[in-house]
This record gives structure tokens, sequence and C-alpha cells, in this order.
């Protein structure tokens, strides 16, 4: 069976609701909903280490797996954190 890759970005939440749990909670309730699909194995994500991704990545079961230096100086510099979690 050919594994299926799908892409997303940023969970739109405004800046002046961050850092009160709205993204743990969106987060959780995606998880929720992509586990009730059967055949699925694993998710995996990457993201920035600058940003508070990383943080709300791992307080819902994702572990990071590898990390890639970026020499890049955009607004989301930081090296690459690439994160999976087990769903089976």
């Amino acid at each position: 069976m050919r594994k299926r890759k799908y892409g997303n970005g940023h969970n739109g939440i405004r800046t002046k609701y961050k850092g009160k749990g709205f993204g743990k909670i969106q987060l959780s309730e995606a998880l929720r909903r992509i586990k009730e699909y059967e055949g699925l194995k694993e998710i995996r994500v990457w993201t920035n280490s600058n940003l508070i991704a990383p943080k709300n990545y791992e307080s819902v079961g994702f572990v990071l797996y590898d990390t890639k230096e970026n020499s890049d100086e955009t607004a989301f510099s930081g090296d690459y954190l690439y994160y999976r979690i087990q769903l089976q």
C-alpha cells in the first residue's frame, strides 16, 4: 500500500489568544478526528525550533525523531524539528 502524505500549516489562532491553551485544544481535537480513520499508523509533522509549536506537539504525545539545521534568516528561522506520533 502506498503511503499518503498530507500537508497543512498554521493553526489559525489569533495572536491575542495564543498561550491560553487553545492551540492544544485544537490539536487534541484534530488528533481525535484523525484517529477515527482506519489504517493510519503514524502522523509526522515538522516545525521550527523558535516557535511555540514544539511544546504544543509534545504536550499531546508527539515525539521528536530528527532535527536539521536551518540557516535561513526568515521570521521562522530556527532549526527544523521533526515529530511523529504512533496511532496504533
